[in-house]
């Protein structure tokens, strides 16, 4: 069934709210799903129509939606500007887990647009507020963009501890594991055997949170 049919009881019933709600998140699953086309489609749809209830949350979670998909199409500069506006709405709304998400994904644009500096920035700060509000599977996921942006800094062993902590830990998703699995890879083919089995003996030296507090402290 087309997402439109699916909606259609919804808005016959006139509850535009509950229609904008419900078409948020058909986005997020068409998103995750890859279905880029229909995602963004149904997501200017809802900005659309969520002009005549004008409901904060709703728009803030499409606009970094859409930058997510503008990042997936190659698209870092749109990404950024849509990121960011739903970054602001979301932090006076107070809904951390969401800003934490967006921050990992304007740390991810900023890294295809060359900016280390303000990727590392997102990234740490996506961090400490997954930290804050207990989500760590979004923390898991800031720490993997982390170990991106100190690899191309050249910290491949640095980078290689917080990999082997994402790639170990029960929280983490299959996306993040799957990113993880690729960069440690990429390091490995950077590093000696020596400096190998050296970072895996210090990461097998800390904790979990150990690890995280160094990442925090070192941003």
């Amino acid at each position: 069934m087309h997402v439109s049919e699916a909606l259609r009881p919804l808005k016959a019933t006139g509850e535009t709210l509950a229609t904008i709600r419900n078409q948020v998140l058909l986005t997020t699953i068409l998103s995750a799903q890859g279905e880029v086309a229909e995602a963004e489609r149904l997501a200017h749809a809802t900005l659309a129509l969520n002009r005549t209830v004008n409901d904060p949350w709703s728009e803030a979670r499409v606009l970094t939606e859409l930058g997510v998909l503008g990042l997936r199409q190659g698209q870092p500069t749109q990404a950024q500007r849509q990121l960011r506006d739903g970054i602001a709405v979301m932090r006076e709304l107070g809904e951390w887990r969401y800003v934490a998400q967006a921050l990992n994904a304007l740390g991810e644009a900023s890294l295809m647009l060359g900016d280390d500096a303000e990727a590392q920035r997102c990234f740490l700060e996506g961090c400490q507020t997954t930290v804050a509000a207990q989500a760590l599977p979004v923390a898991l996921e800031a720490l993997a963009g982390m170990a991106a942006v100190r690899m191309r800094a050249g910290a491949s062993e640095s980078a290689l501890e917080l990999l082997t902590q994402i790639l170990g830990h029960p929280s983490s998703s299959q996306e993040t594991k799957a990113r993880a699995e690729q960069l440690r890879a990429e390091v490995e083919r950077q590093l000696s055997p020596q400096q190998w089995e050296a970072a895996q003996a210090r990461r097998r030296a800390k904790s979990f949170e150990a690890v995280v507090q160094e990442a925090l402290s070192a941003g």
